[in-house]
């Protein structure tokens, strides 16, 4: 079952990611664009998506690190994920998304340029990575979505520093 996200806020927070249908457990993915790379998170992890906001750039910071963003009053670092993953930078538009997420209670926003769909999978057609492929540290799984290759973060590498270091949280 693939769900189309139509409007920016589609993605809304699900305490876990299984799902009981007809009578199967499956697994939640949401599925995002940065270049010509599909990547997903799980469902459980991202707490909504939002179109591009100002982003308030924060002075001597890690280039990774785009600034922060104010969200119904909590303060919000933005991760470029192009940056963290070596890929060239670019200015943030109107038609970027950023992915809201939750991961060991630290919110934070991922900078993407499309949010694409949320699966629904059976637990089978979730590979967890191999030793050759582990050894990129953001990789935690592949997904086959029709004919294209899905690469699944581990959402431990996003953070690349202790954020309660960074903000104090």
């Amino acid at each position: 079952m693939r769900t189309k996200m139509d409007t920016p806020s589609a993605v809304t927070y699900k305490p876990g990611s299984l799902v009981k249908f007809n009578n199967r457990v499956e697994v939640q993915f949401v599925t995002f664009r940065i270049d010509q790379q599909v990547y997903a998170l799980p469902l459980e992890l991202v707490v909504r998506a939002l179109r591009m906001v100002a982003i308030n750039p924060i002075p001597d910071s890690p280039g990774w690190l785009r600034g922060v963003i104010n969200i119904a009053g909590q303060i919000v670092p933005v991760i470029d994920l192009r940056v963290l993953f070596g890929l060239m930078a670019h200015e943030p538009n109107i038609n970027d998304r950023l992915l809201i997420t939750n991961n060991q209670d630290i919110t934070f926003a991922l900078m993407v340029d499309d949010v694409l769909d949320v699966l629904t999978l059976s637990p089978h057609q979730v590979e967890v990575s191999n030793s050759v492929i582990s050894q990129s540290r953001p990789l935690k799984a592949t997904l086959q979505q029709d004919d294209r290759l899905v690469l699944v973060l581990d959402p431990a590498y996003l953070l690349p520093l202790d954020p309660r270091e960074v903000y104090g949280k």
